[in-house]
């Protein structure tokens, strides 16, 4: 592959890494215009600073010193051969021995026209040291260094800012060292990129606002190690596609929009461990598959693996993670989760399979809150009851019994998928950030007498042809979004239930794409909207409920059937009076949904049970209004 090849396919690389993708985690934003935002003062091209320790009295005094005038301004270097290395081309000292290589430093150059330093098709040893680099104006692709097809070269200690296209650009390179450089404001590309080399060591590089931070792409064996990262514009911290026996360990992301990105199907034996990062759309995405991450510390945003096999999450730690999930599993196998402490967060799958759900081994060392994360996969007839549980999933499971279990503060409490048979009784789910149960292509699956509230989205979730599905005698109260949301689920049993008090513009139950279901004796009270029948839901009956005190009492997109028939009667609305001539307990006339969907019996009275305290208030309110509706007829 020649130059112009690389290029192109560097570029074609750059699209894919740009490119969409799915996740419990946020999408990274696209390539910016050159001009979308302000220009930062240059700080660092105007001025250098160092930091001269020194000991005084046995304490240390920082003393920062202007070396602005220790750099000599010249023209941008150009070599292309070992024969260039000399005084003329900005060498300042050296043989070009591995003992004394040559050295090119303490120089002052603008990249506003050209590369700033390029050196190609050289195997002496050299070290590009203490030189400034800027550029301000963004043409022609330039570099602050370019080092292609070299051998034995580092870039060390020195400053590069400005309107470069890459502050450092390492291609089709060998034993390459970059190291304690200062890089800011490349927001073209990449702080450092090293293209289809080979033993190439990035390390103790302070990086700041670049689209990306390091990026490694198409090589082997190298070392990304303690560089200290911040603000990446919308982009990324630590890019690699297609790398092999590679290492990304020790380094620091602080204020990252992405932090690690880890992608292409030709990644082998990558490991990425000791890392502190902290991100705001997402601290470790991957799609490459057999990678090691191991003893990094996550805050904000956890990790997401999609479509990999065989990754290895290991005795990670996970803090002050909000809303988003520790670990993401997207249509993933055979994943080892061991040892990870995971706060106010947990795991979380997208599954199009059952090997997506249960071929993983997840133990319970994983821990949520100080308490163990209990993955059951490929089990029958399991029984819990009570056990210490931080987060439950059943992966594959038949006749599983969970009882009197507290799952609290994660982010899914209870996860069901690929099962059939499982009864879920008198347990306490709150405080989790998503859900507190979610099911998943299950049958037989029932819920009942448990304490379901203050979910971040759903108090309950059912999706993904569910078949049979009962809540019985439950409390859901306090969700971001709906208390009950069942999707895509036939036969659905929804009974003697307190729903009350879920999210602004959501409903109470939200039904969508279900078939057959009866909704019944459940009190649906304080919710922006109570019942909510949507597209391609049929064959229901609602019947027996109170709605009392929402928003908007109820919805039904096609023509279900609201009421049980004469003399059973309907459901309790609390927005509606009417003529009861023959005292029936039932109103005279139909209460209209919409302009196809009515309750034809609508009751005078609550169902009874509702609450000891509501139900005499609303009983007593409703008398007084009979008896002044009565009045007004006998005038």
């Amino acid at each position: 592959m020649d130059i112009s090849d690389r290029t192109f396919h560097s570029a074609r690389i750059d699209r894919r890494l740009h490119s969409d993708h799915s996740g419990a985690t946020s999408h990274v934003k696209g390539n910016r215009r050159r001009g979308d935002r302000p220009k930062r003062g240059r700080g660092i091209q105007a001025a250098i600073f160092a930091l001269l320790l020194l000991s005084v009295g046995g304490a240390t005094v920082v003393m920062i010193t202007n070396l602005s005038e220790a750099f000599v301004s010249r023209s941008p270097i150009l070599i292309t051969s070992n024969s260039m290395f000399d005084g003329d081309h900005g060498v300042t000292d050296g043989s070009g021995t591995s003992g004394d290589p040559w050295i090119i430093s303490n120089w002052n150059i603008s990249g506003d026209a050209t590369n700033a330093i390029e050196i190609r098709n050289t195997t002496d040893h050299f070290v590009i040291r203490n030189v400034n680099l800027y550029a301000s104006t963004l043409w022609n692709d330039k570099k602050g260094v370019y080092l292609y097809n070299v051998t034995n070269g580092a870039v060390d200690s020195s400053f590069i800012s400005g309107e470069f296209e890459y502050g450092i650009h390492v291609e089709d390179c060998t034993d390459v060292v970059t190291s304690s450089n200062h890089i800011t404001d490349i927001d073209s590309i990449s702080g450092i990129s090293v293209d289809y080399s080979s033993y190439v060591t990035v390390s103790s590089n302070n990086i700041s606002s670049c689209t990306y931070e390091i990026r490694i792409i198409d090589s082997n064996n190298c070392s990304v190690h303690d560089n200290n990262l911040t603000d990446s514009l919308g982009g990324y911290g630590i890019a690699t596609f297609d790398v092999d026996n590679t290492t990304v360990f020790n380094n620091t992301l602080s204020s990252i929009y992405y932090g690690l990105y880890l992608i292409g199907p030709g990644t082998t034996n990558l490991t990425v461990s000791g890392n502190n990062i902290n991100s705001t759309a997402g601290g470790l995405f991957a799609t490459a598959s057999y990678v090691n991450i191991t003893d990094n510390h996550l805050e904000y945003t956890g990790m997401g693996f999609q479509q990999t096999v065989g990754v290895q999450v290991l005795n990670n730690t996970f803090a002050d993670m909000a809303a988003t999930c520790a670990v993401m599993l997207h249509t993933s196998t055979n994943a080892t989760l061991r040892g990870n402490n995971m706060t106010s967060t947990g795991i979380d799958f997208v599954a199009n399979s059952r090997e997506h759900y249960s071929s993983h081994t997840i133990t319970t060392d994983n821990l949520v809150n100080d308490r163990p994360v209990r993955y059951f996969r490929d089990c029958t007839s399991l029984s819990l009851d009570g056990e210490s549980t931080g987060q439950l999933i059943l992966a594959n499971c038949t006749d599983a019994e969970v009882r009197n279990l507290e799952l609290t503060s994660g982010y899914v409490g209870m996860s069901v998928g690929y099962s059939e048979n499982v009864e879920i009784d008198s347990c306490n789910l709150s405080g989790n950030s998503r859900h507190n149960i979610l099911f998943m292509r299950t049958d037989n699956v029932s819920v009942s007498r448990c304490r379901i509230h203050d979910a971040g989205v759903y108090g309950v979730l059912s999706y993904g042809f569910v078949t049979n599905l009962t809540l019985a005698n439950n409390t859901i109260s306090d969700s971001g979004y709906d208390g009950v949301r069942v999707d895509y689920t036939t036969q659905v049993n929804i009974t003697g239930n307190s729903i009350s008090r879920n999210g602004f513009n959501c409903y109470g139950i939200e039904i969508y794409q279900c078939n057959w279901g009866n909704i019944s004796e459940n009190n649906i009270f304080d919710n922006y909207v109570g019942l909510r029948l949507s597209i391609g839901t049929t064959n229901f009956r609602v019947f027996h409920n109170n709605f009392i005190n929402n928003t908007y009492q109820a919805y039904d997109v096609l023509s279900n059937t609201w009421d049980d028939g004469y003399p059973s009667g309907g459901n309790y609305w609390d927005d509606y009076t009417d003529w009861d001539n023959d005292t029936d307990g039932i109103w005279d006339n139909p209460y209209v949904i919409d302009e196809d969907s009515q309750d034809d019996y609508p009751l005078v009275q609550p169902i009874p049970e509702f609450s000891q305290v509501v139900v005499p208030v609303l009983t007593l309110l409703t008398l007084m209004m009979i008896c002044r509706l009565r009045k007004k007829r006998t005038q």
